[in-house]
């Protein structure tokens, strides 16, 4: 896990993220087998909303999704680590690099919302500081989550 680093989505990586929602674990909780294309058509459109390919060396390890909310200096992310590289500690890393970055800047929170019985995200994000914004999980299951930035 040396040489991790950001890029913005371009249309070439939509074929390879798509692969990895047809895996029903991420398609299942994370917008279904067409969530890359509806992704790469919100970013053209929507000058508050991103997406960060995430590589390490040539390989694709995961992708964040951003979604900028400036006037209440929120930032909404959603995480998704490449099936082939779960489990090995990249969601952590990749999260707390993003809290250190530029993507931040500006920002007082960067919150997120995961499922409540998705314990491995539940746990990589607690891991770096993200706390619960509430008890119990919305009508859809999801929990809020928030990380206050300090600079």
């Amino acid at each position: 896990m040396k040489g991790i680093a950001f890029r913005s989505l371009v249309a070439n990586d939509v074929p390879e993220l798509m692969k990895w929602h047809a895996d029903p674990a991420i398609s299942n909780r994370y917008g279904g087998a067409e969530r890359p294309k509806m992704i790469l058509q919100t970013i053209q459109t929507d000058l508050n909303r991103s997406c960060l390919i995430v590589q390490e060396d040539k390989n694709t390890i995961a992708y964040v999704e951003i979604e900028k909310h400036p006037d209440e200096h929120v930032l909404w992310i959603g995480l998704v680590v490449n099936p082939d590289y779960q489990n090995r500690g990249y969601g952590k890393r990749i999260l707390k690099m993003l809290l250190s970055s530029d993507y931040v800047q500006g920002f007082q929170e960067v919150r997120a919302g995961i499922e409540h019985d998705n314990e491995p995200s539940v746990r990589c994000f607690r891991s770096v500081g993200f706390v619960p914004m509430q008890e119990e999980p919305d009508e859809e299951g999801i929990l809020d989550f928030i990380y206050t930035l300090e600079y």
